[in-house]
């Protein structure tokens, strides 16, 4: 009974991703950047810490599996789409993700491995941090103007987690 309860457990923060990422047009149309930013780290840690209890608690499904695959691409697609409505260029990692989880779908069917490869969570890691540093950018005035007034113009992740709580 245990088992069953951490697998689903682990499938709900897959789909509480799933469903948190459906709203993030929403969100990041009618919030300010702040909202946007937290929004956007409870997602992507959603997406950690379903991975990291799946795998210590022994509950590692091929659904589970698929499910997270496609939350991430869901998640990518979607962040893109956002940022795409400021820069159209975007759209063609869009066509990327799309043809990649194609050819992902395509071979799962025909029984290739779906696990995650370290490469792949490293990937994750970097899109995630990508994804909320062009939030940033894309979303507040403030945040260059930040960026610009800093004296070695080095950029810390602790100097942006300051500028956010702070204001």
């Amino acid at each position: 009974m245990k088992n069953k309860l951490s697998l689903v457990i682990v499938n709900l923060l897959t789909i509480t991703r799933l469903l948190g990422t459906i709203m993030l047009p929403i969100i990041a149309r009618y919030s300010n950047v702040k909202v946007l930013i937290v929004y956007l780290v409870l997602i992507f840690l959603t997406d950690t810490l379903d991975g990291f209890l799946a795998r210590r608690l022994n509950v590692s499904t091929i659904f589970g599996a698929i499910l997270d695959a496609f939350a991430d691409k869901v998640f990518g697609i979607v962040t893109i789409y956002i940022i795409s409505r400021s820069y159209p260029i975007m759209i063609l990692p869009i066509l990327v993700e799309l043809l990649i989880t194609f050819i992902k779908t395509d071979g799962a069917t025909r029984g290739s491995g779906i696990e995650s490869s370290y490469l792949g969570k490293f990937k994750t890691w970097v899109f995630g941090i990508c994804t909320i540093l062009a939030y940033l950018v894309l979303y507040s005035a403030d945040f260059i103007l930040m960026l610009e007034s800093m004296n070695n113009y080095s950029l810390k992740i602790m100097d942006i987690f300051n500028y956010i709580l702070d204001n």
